[in-house]
C-alpha cells in the first residue's frame, strides 16, 4: 500500500474516533454514515429545535452544517433525510414547525452548493420547494 494512503487512512480513522468520543449522537450518525442512527439521534429533538439540530452541530466548539458535512462526505442518504425532514410540516399542541426558513438561514448558498456537489438531491425531488431548474 502506498505510504500516502496509509497516512491518510490513519489520520481519518483517528479523526473519526475523536469525533465519536467527543461528539453527540448527531455527529456519531454523520461519522458512521448510518442513516438509521442519524434518524434516531434526530428523533429525540424537541420539535421546536429539531430544525436547528439538522442545520448546525457543534464539533469541539466549531459549528458545522450536518447537511454540508453529509454532502461533502458523499453520504447522500443522510443529506436526503436532512432535506426531507427539514421540509416536512410538523405540529404539536403549541404550534406548527416547518424548517424551510432555518434551512435557508443556515445555508444561504444551498441551491448553488447542491447544484455543484449533489445535483441528484435536486433532481430526484427529495427537496420539495427547492427550485430544480
Amino acid at each position: 500500500m502506498h505510504l500516502n494512503a496509509q497516512v491518510f487512512r490513519r489520520v481519518s480513522t483517528s479523526m473519526a474516533r475523536g469525533l465519536n468520543l467527543g461528539g453527540n449522537s448527531i455527529t456519531h450518525g454523520l461519522v458512521s454514515g448510518d442513516v438509521v442512527a442519524f434518524q434516531r439521534a434526530v428523533s429525540v429533538a424537541p420539535r421546536s429545535v429539531r430544525a436547528k439540530w439538522l442545520c448546525e452541530v457543534d464539533v469541539n466548539g466549531m459549528l458545522i452544517s450536518p447537511l454540508y458535512w453529509a454532502v461533502n462526505d458523499g453520504k447522500m442518504a443522510i443529506a436526503e433525510f436532512i432535506l426531507t425532514d427539514l421540509l416536512t410540516i410538523r405540529g404539536d399542541m403549541t404550534g406548527y414547525y416547518y424548517g424551510r426558513k432555518e434551512l435557508f438561514d443556515y445555508h444561504p448558498d444551498l441551491v448553488q452548493q447542491l447544484s455543484t456537489k449533489a445535483p441528484e438531491l435536486l433532481e430526484v425531488g427529495c427537496a420539495p420547494g427547492l427550485p430544480t431548474g
